[in-house]
């Protein structure tokens, strides 16, 4: 991305966030005046849809803090000298953005859970929801990780022993210059394809490595989530 696609992807990230922000805060306020005037909560599917709609907006923002870094990571690279001081600029104002929204939504789940708590709704409390959402989603990123690094040692290394996959379909095109290429010298399609894929992941390394250093940053984001809420739930128990 180029400095002005960054700058208006984050408007867009702005719109969206403030408007998911204003819903989310709409809810609470009727759950709010419900536990007031009743004592209980009795919308409980508008508090599940809250929660809900809580967690989606904490995986979108943790998305565009991964795709807005490495747009930015990319930048420095591409950017003149004479815009380093305008990138260092949206660099603060990205980082700031992701910092204010991030401590909004850390509020707004602490709320919903105190206020949830305190109504005694449901068999099972929002911490430990919020806590075994967190952990399925680090096992999910850790697993793509180590995946992605046990491809990366062997890219470069001797191919070793092949496995037979299930049958592909190309293109008329491709199928003709795989038939060239048979006809040149590979024995059979099967081992001009296979050649061809081995090679077209060395290409393609670049950006598998930039993937999983995305996904390493995922990872990491994740983990300092899970502990930022474990540690709010343990502050709020010793409050109350």
């Amino acid at each position: 991305m180029k400095l002005d696609e960054i700058r208006e992807r984050l408007r867009e990230l702005r719109a969206y966030f403030s408007e998911i922000m204003g819903k989310l805060d709409k809810g609470l306020e009727e759950l709010e005046r419900e536990v007031e005037e009743r004592g209980r909560i009795v919308n409980v599917k508008l508090a599940e849809e809250l929660r809900r709609s809580a967690r989606e907006a904490w995986a979108r923002l943790l998305r565009a803090r991964v795709e807005l870094r490495a747009a930015l990571r990319r930048a420095a690279v591409e950017t003149r000298p004479s815009e380093a001081e305008e990138l260092e600029e949206l660099r603060d104002e990205v980082e700031e953005f992701f910092e204010r929204i991030g401590e909004a939504l850390e509020d707004y789940l602490e709320d919903l859970r105190a206020l949830v708590g305190g109504a005694s709704q449901g068999p099972e409390g929002l911490e430990r929801v919020i806590d075994e959402s967190l952990r399925a989603a680090l096992r999910g990123v850790e697993a793509a990780v180590r995946r992605l690094e046990e491809v990366f040692k062997g890219l470069g290394e001797a191919a070793g022993p092949t496995y037979v996959v299930s049958s592909i379909r190309l293109p008329k095109r491709d199928l003709d210059v795989i038939d060239l290429l048979v006809e040149a010298g590979f024995r059979s399609r099967s081992e001009a394809v296979a050649y061809f894929t081995h090679k077209g992941l060395e290409v393609a390394k670049p950006a598998l490595e930039e993937l999983l250093a995305k996904l390493r940053e995922l990872k990491e984001l994740r983990e300092k989530l899970r502990e930022e809420v474990k540690k709010a739930f343990e502050e709020g128990g010793s409050s109350g």
